[in-house]
Parts: structure tokens; C-alpha cells; sequence
């Protein structure tokens, strides 16, 4: 039997994902747990919206599904979490402790007409910042549809982690 042998954090530090080494229509579950954080009802994408195209890079993550909510869980509680969203309406993101309790939340101010845009570049990307200690879950949601890019949290690095 294969043991692995436990993740003894070495130091904290900031972590950014940019979704770049991802495909499209991959889901994002686990693809960054050796960074301590996982993902749900999510979904990588190239936008072909030119309203929704990123400044850099190309790909993307958003709800999978009709809910229009994005979930990701951290393997221990963090301090500092966000993530850069744009949206054809008010994105909120939500933090939440070890047992479900909200610990705070910000809202993104509504876009303008972005789903009806066709200039690249008119998607208003906006920075959602939770500063909060004993951050186990985030939930991005809103009522329209979203896309998110650079998540990043602060997180313990293990001697096998590398942030990306």
C-alpha cells in the first residue's frame, strides 16, 4: 500500500492562479489541491464574447451551470482571498468559516449591458478582496452570468508546492 507522507506547511505566501494551463471546458475540481484549495462548479473557458475577453491571457473559469455560483474550499483556513470578475450583472463574493457561518462579503457594481456589448475590451474587470482570518470557503455567485480570472489567496506552502 502507497502511504504519501503528510503536508507540513513550510511558510505562508501568496497564491495566484491564472487558469492558463487549463483547457477548454475542463472542469476545475482538484487541479490546484497540492496548492490547498478546490473547486467547485466550475468550469475553464476561452471567451468567444469579445465583451468578455481578458486583458491577458485567454482562459477563464465560470459557474457551471444555471446557479451562477462558483465555489472554492481551502485545505486551511485563510486570511486573504480574491479574485478579479466580470459579469452582466453584480458579482458577490462570500467568505465562510469551518462550519458555514458568513464571515463577510463585497459586491461588484453592475456592468452595463456587457452581455450585449460587441467592443473587446468592454468588460469592466473588477478586484473582489476579502481580508478576513479563518476564510474556509469562498462562494462567488450572482443572478447573471459571470467569468472569473487570477484567484489568489494566501496559503501554506508545502516543500512540494509551487504557486502558479
Amino acid at each position: 500500500m502507497l502511504q504519501t507522507a503528510p503536508r507540513i506547511p513550510t511558510s505562508t505566501k501568496a497564491i495566484r492562479l491564472n487558469f492558463q494551463a487549463l483547457t477548454a471546458f475542463e472542469r476545475v475540481t482538484e487541479q490546484y489541491c497540492h496548492l490547498g484549495v478546490r473547486f467547485s462548479d466550475a468550469i475553464a473557458l476561452e471567451p468567444s464574447n469579445p465583451a468578455f475577453m481578458p486583458k491577458t491571457g485567454s482562459f477563464v473559469i465560470m459557474p457551471l451551470g444555471q446557479e451562477m455560483i462558483l465555489n472554492a474550499s481551502f485545505d486551511s483556513p485563510t486570511s486573504w482571498v480574491g479574485a478579479y470578475v466580470c459579469g452582466a450583472g453584480s458579482v458577490i463574493l462570500t467568505a465562510f468559516d469551518q462550519t458555514g457561518k458568513i464571515l463577510a462579503h463585497v459586491t461588484t457594481k453592475a456592468s452595463s449591458n456587457v452581455a450585449a456589448s460587441q467592443t473587446k475590451g468592454s468588460c469592466s474587470w473588477q478586484q473582489l478582496e476579502l481580508n478576513r482570518s479563518g476564510i474556509a470557503k469562498v462562494m462567488f455567485h450572482s443572478s447573471e452570468p459571470f467569468i472569473l480570472k487570477d484567484f489568489y489567496f494566501k496559503g501554506a506552502i508545502t516543500a512540494n508546492a509551487r504557486s502558479y
